[in-house]
């Protein structure tokens, strides 16, 4: 057994309001499931599972920040996801102003050794 401290959690710092960062990022976005469709190439079922928008919506101002260090805006900041399922990836950083997402139905390793 361990012991439960008594100390008392330390309060979380607070952040000052950043304005510009949170104008451009979305609050809202719609959820997307899609419809399975055929592969390019042959897949592990339990190996395809599409990542939910709201994780898209959690790292957003990372996302963003890294356009603003590179000196893009959210459109210009081409993302590439090797890794393809049914395509959502595409439809989610959309939603959420990343236009230039690349996420193609193509076996990722047999592309690397073609």
């Amino acid at each position: 057994p361990h012991a439960e401290s008594s100390c008392p959690a330390p309060e979380p710092a607070k952040q000052p309001p950043r304005p510009k960062l949170h104008a451009a990022l979305h609050t809202k976005g719609s959820a997307y499931t899609p419809a399975l469709h055929a592969r390019a190439f042959d897949a592990d079922p339990t190996d395809h599972c599409e990542t939910p928008f709201k994780a898209y919506r959690d790292i957003e101002p990372i996302l963003f920040r890294l356009a603003q260090a590179l000196r893009r805006t959210k459109g210009e900041l081409r993302i590439y996801d090797p890794y393809y399922c049914e395509g959502s990836v595409v439809k989610h950083l959309s939603e959420l102003g990343f236009t230039s997402v690349i996420n193609r139905n193509e076996d990722f390793y047999a592309q690397l050794e073609g």
